[in-house]
Formats: C-alpha cells, structure tokens, sequence
C-alpha cells in the first residue's frame, strides 16, 4: 500500500512532462509566447524533483529503521541462542534417581 503513495510524486512528474511537452508544441505551433509555458515547465520539474527526493528521504529513512530494529531483534536472538547453547543445549528437566 505504501508504495502505491511513493510511486506518485514520480508518476506526477511524468505526467506532468507529457502535459507540458504538448503545451510546448502547441504554443510553438501557434506562434504565441512561449515564455511562460517554459517557464511553468521549470518550475513545475523543480518541484516535481523536490517532491521525489522529500519522498526518497523519508523512505530511506523509514528502512534503515526498520533495518535497525531487525538487526538489533536478531542480536538478541543470537545471544539468547549462545546462552541456550552454553547452558547444555537443553530446558527439559533431566529426572532425578
């Protein structure tokens, strides 16, 4: 689900292109002023760029999160694992005679 939303500022940005790539042609086939329209563009790509890498650092932020906690669960369960082993590798209780 989380990466549906992390796909849009890309998807946007592409779209965005297309959108106006076809302004530009029109507005050069035409003939009028074409300096707004380019200018909208460039705008319009730099925040397109901003909102990717906004979203690429929160991303990378999130996973080494998750990585840290991942690793530190399987730190524990390594010591807990050379405990086990160094108590005789076994919890059931030996009978008594």
């Amino acid at each position: 689900v989380w990466a549906m939303f992390a796909i849009l500022p890309g998807t946007i940005l592409y779209v965005f292109l297309g959108a106006s790539a076809g302004s530009l042609a029109d507005s050069a086939s035409s003939g009028s002023d074409s300096t707004v329209t380019i200018i909208v563009v460039i705008v319009g790509v730099v925040f397109g760029i901003g909102a990717i890498a906004v979203t690429s650092y929160y991303a990378k932020a999130e996973l080494n999160k998750v990585v840290a906690e991942k690793e530190q669960q399987m730190e524990v369960e390594g010591q807990q694992q050379q405990q086990f082993e160094e108590g005789g590798g076994s919890t059931a209780l030996s009978p008594t005679v």
